[in-house]
């Protein structure tokens, strides 16, 4: 029992990120609002750390101006494909001819994803598990070798069991691992998810089209 007492917990948030959202259609965009997110930096800290290089404008490579290329009602919003070209409404496609060129370059070029040694990540004494038992979980999708996340807008435990993306692979609890959850924005959340189809290809382009990390953390359960 004593033993028990000192695990640490894994829910526990150690920074903040904010996306701002716009939602275009055409040369026309209107504003969505702000989304802020809490990251576990103890449960994940190699997938957040890589997460918040990514949320910083300054660095070579950030999520500004990416797009939620795959928004499915009732399910998942999913972002942060860094190839996906600007002001092009994403497609199936596109998005999965983008992720093999990705696979291509990645021994040619600097990666563009945050979960190349992902595999290092388990951390056995803060076991078990996150799973996805509640709403607006950010997770990380690891198997497809970029910079991918997704949030969850239902329960689905089951995601914790397996893969996530446009090939059938079955995947481990790693694979969709929780690193985060949104914090504020759901009704931002709401806005964006009535953009999805049973396709996944959004009806608008969704945008982040600014980002950064939020200065002077409060950590909290």
């Amino acid at each position: 029992m004593a033993s028990m007492s000192k695990r640490k917990s894994p829910a526990k948030i150690t920074s903040r990120v904010y996306f701002d959202i716009v939602i275009e259609e055409g040369s026309s965009e209107e504003s969505g609002g702000r989304v802020i997110i809490g990251l576990y930096g103890e449960y994940s800290p190699k997938i957040v750390k890589r997460f918040l290089e990514l949320c910083d404008v300054e660095s070579e490579f950030s999520y500004k101006g990416s797009t939620f290329h795959r928004i499915i009602p009732n399910f998942i919003l999913q972002g942060g494909l860094l190839s996906q070209e600007k002001n092009k409404r994403p497609t199936e496609t596109s998005t999965l001819n983008q992720r093999n060129n990705l696979r291509r370059t990645t021994k040619k070029t600097k990666p563009k994803h945050i979960y190349d040694d992902y595999s290092t990540q388990k951390n056995r004494s803060i076991q078990p598990l996150l799973k996805h038992q509640r709403l607006y979980y950010l997770s990380s999708i690891s198997h497809t070798f970029e910079s991918e996340f997704f949030i969850n807008t239902v329960k689905a435990q089951w995601l914790t069991q397996s893969a996530v993306s446009f090939e059938e692979d079955e995947g481990t609890d790693d694979k969709n691992r929780i690193f985060g959850k949104v914090l504020e924005g759901m009704e931002v959340l709401k806005q964006i998810e009535n953009q999805g189809t049973n396709s996944g290809i959004p009806r608008r382009v969704v945008r982040i089209a600014n980002l950064g990390v939020m200065k002077k953390p409060v950590i909290v359960n």
